[in-house]
């Protein structure tokens, strides 16, 4: 990886990875993420927590910036990178309570996700920044799944602005992904199909759109295994599950 390759201490993983630099007096947090609606989580529920970020979209940028900062004293308190499994509050709250102490990060940031039950069964009916609760159904298709767990924790934090903002990003970026996925499946370039079926997944992860999520993860392993014809026959499928759950997401973004 290019990350690891040039900068010491900065580790490539598929999950929230947290890197401790070298704490400065004030905490410098860089997010490394090429997929827009993970990167616009979790900057935005940062935000909540009074953490500025600054942003690279790949590893070539993390090394640059990185190399920059500690040319000049100022390094990165933390680095969150790569996060290919979907972003969630807890695993964010799980990462920088670990590595409180030597980030330097104010006591506060800690608190405000402690102070929160994260359950699913109180976050159901979890009230808004207004005062209002988030409902959602499962109208339409009833066998598409969703979980707005992930998104309700946002809309808690950092308030139903926020929310709005990622599902809408989603919604702009969601098309241009299952387009790529039917290209490279028709194309027959499993590396590419892949690659994008990967992407799909985490951004369908974060958001909670689980029947997409999963049905990604076929074509995402399909692809792996060099297996085109299953590969093509689950990108086939793909138009339903789409439609289905985007009015679902869309319903719960104008139900908050």
């Amino acid at each position: 990886a290019v990350v690891s390759d040039a900068a010491s201490g900065i580790k490539r993983d598929s999950s929230l990875h947290p890197t401790v630099v070298q704490p400065g007096p004030t905490p410098r947090v860089l997010v490394v993420e090429d997929n827009e609606v993970n990167r616009l989580v979790l900057v935005r529920m940062l935000e909540s927590l009074g953490i500025p970020a600054e942003l690279a979209a790949n590893g070539r940028e993390a090394v640059a910036q990185v190399r920059s900062a500690q040319a000049a004293l100022r390094p990165y308190s933390l680095i969150l990178m790569d996060c290919m499994k979907p972003v969630t509050p807890f695993a964010l709250h799980q990462a920088i309570t670990r590595w409180h102490q030597a980030a330097g990060l104010p006591r506060k940031s800690s608190q405000r996700l402690s102070a929160i039950d994260l359950s699913a069964a109180r976050l159901e009916s979890m009230p808004l920044p207004d005062g209002s609760t988030v409902q959602h159904s499962l109208a339409g298709n009833p066998s598409v799944s969703v979980n707005f767990t992930g998104l309700k924790t946002l809309a808690s934090l950092a308030g139903a602005s926020a929310l709005s903002e990622v599902v809408s990003c989603f919604l702009a970026e969601s098309q241009k992904m299952i387009d790529e996925v039917q290209a490279a499946a028709t194309s027959g370039d499993v590396l590419r199909l892949r690659a994008a079926a990967h992407k799909m997944k985490g951004s369908c992860g974060t958001v909670g759109l689980t029947a997409l999520h999963d049905h990604a993860t076929l074509i995402e392993r399909a692809a792996k295994d060099g297996n085109l014809i299953q590969a093509r026959a689950h990108a086939a499928g793909l138009d339903e599950v789409f439609a289905s759950s985007l009015a679902q997401l869309r319903a719960f973004r104008d139900g908050v």
